[in-house]
């Protein structure tokens, strides 16, 4: 029961024998005791085999099936990390592809300058107009409402 070593230092098996070890001084201790009643002593004693077989049945499994469930999951692991290496390459062959065939094509020619400066014109105007008639339609709403303020009086 001594707790010189940390649980990293240890093996499985040497911390089976140590967890052996706590459960038998427990079963010792309520054996040797003699204030604890019936009742507890049963506790003591049920809880301490318990936790004996709990601590066995986790260092079987850590021993047999533990590594039978990692190296499963490993394979599991490695061949779908094939899987979606085999579809990256293909993913990027079809990319490469489809570069390859917008390159080829020749790009649409661009309008005239001219054309472009008579539809920015064009754009401006209707921009503007549009404004224009938003702004007129607001001043007249202030004005029906008299919220428009005074004219300035001079002299």
């Amino acid at each position: 029961m001594e707790a010189s070593t940390t649980s990293e230092e240890c093996s499985t098996r040497d911390l089976h024998k140590r967890d052996q070890k706590c459960v038998d001084a427990i079963l010792e201790l309520t054996k040797s005791s003699k204030n604890l009643k019936g009742t507890f002593r049963k506790a003591f004693n049920e809880s301490a085999e318990t936790i004996g077989e709990v601590l066995g049945v986790l260092y079987q499994w850590t021993t047999t099936d533990g590594i039978r469930h990692l190296q499963e999951d490993n394979d599991r692991l490695k061949s779908g990390n094939a899987q979606l290496r085999s579809e990256i390459s293909e993913l990027r062959q079809g990319v490469a592809e489809i570069r390859r065939e917008l390159s080829s094509k020749s790009a649409p020619a661009p309008p005239p300058s001219s054309q472009k400066a008579v539809d920015d014109d064009a754009m401006v105007k209707k921009i503007m107009d549009g404004v224009g008639k938003m702004l007129n339609a607001r001043f007249r709403e202030l004005e029906a409402s008299g919220r428009l303020l005074p004219e300035t009086r001079t002299g």
